[in-house]
């Protein structure tokens, strides 16, 4: 394989988990946003992980969350929904979306489909690795 330098970038704000794992409707595959998207290609995706937020918000905070609750003497200290209070929290994230990228469009151009396929399985290994390496990052959505 060619060298590429690897790239990694944080979003801010909400992913959309619909287009990163290709579960949009008709209209929205036609809407410019989604234009770039080669369809027939989409069979192709690695999925790593996909789990629910709500699912991994309880699994990470719920215990500790029932802990919380139990000790709180006032009513209005009680959070009924941790996810939802993050939501809300000027402070914290609900979740980040980190984008890892392996080369320039142009070397993409240049692969031959199986190559293509080593490469997404490389970023897949990456990706398993860096949950390692991080455990204090909870991935719940990877798709290559």
């Amino acid at each position: 394989m060619a060298e590429m330098s690897i790239s990694f970038t944080t979003g801010t704000g909400m992913t959309n988990l619909r287009h990163n794992n290709r579960e949009l409707t008709e209209k929205e595959f036609n809407e410019p946003a989604h234009k770039h998207i080669k369809r027939d290609l989409s069979q192709n995706n690695i999925v790593i992980k996909q789990e629910s937020l709500d699912e991994v918000y309880e699994r990470e905070f719920g215990e500790a969350l029932k802990k919380y609750n139990a000790k709180q003497k006032r009513k209005d200290r009680i959070i009924t929904d941790y996810k939802n209070h993050v939501y809300h929290s000027k402070s914290l994230d609900l979740q980040r979306e980190f984008i890892v990228g392996l080369g320039k469009k142009s070397d993409w151009d240049n692969l031959s489909p199986e190559m293509k396929q080593q490469a997404g399985e490389k970023i897949a290994e990456y990706i398993q690795e860096f949950e390692v390496r991080h455990p204090q990052l909870k991935i719940f959505n990877a798709v290559v």
